[in-house]
């Protein structure tokens, strides 16, 4: 498990230097482009919480409170709540942030960010062998 992990982090520090490299070709080809809609920015959050949650700790949790609890459908509606208000905490910081900072020098902190837990973990999984 900590070597997919290694790997999965590792895969997210190449693919935000790629994002990163895109951004600034987008940019300088792109000037007059329309920037997307709140509703968007909104759907695409959610989604991409909603994905990085699944299988998640939290979520294997909350399943186990559903099937404990004798009200599966109170527990899912919290739990979807939480991960609307996430997402939406999520995309207006996130636009915020990038009205500010160039989101070519976010996903390199993003990339380094991944290859420093890609680190950290493949270090923890050496000494744990």
């Amino acid at each position: 498990v900590g070597s997919v992990v290694v790997l999965l982090f590792g895969f997210g520090a190449v693919a935000m230097v790629r994002a990163s490299r895109r951004q600034t070709t987008d940019i300088e080809t792109d000037r007059d482009a329309a920037p997307p809609t709140s509703l968007r920015v909104v759907v695409g959050a959610f989604g991409f919480v909603a994905l990085a949650e699944w299988g998640d700790l939290t979520q294997l949790a909350t399943a186990g409170l559903a099937a404990r609890s004798g009200s599966p459908a109170s527990v899912w509606v919290g739990a979807a709540l939480a991960l609307a208000s996430v997402a939406a905490l999520a995309a207006a910081t996130g636009q915020q942030l990038v009205r500010r900072i160039p989101l070519a020098r976010i996903n390199l902190a993003a990339a380094g960010v991944f290859a420093a837990l890609a680190a950290w973990t493949l270090l923890t999984v050496a000494v744990g062998s």
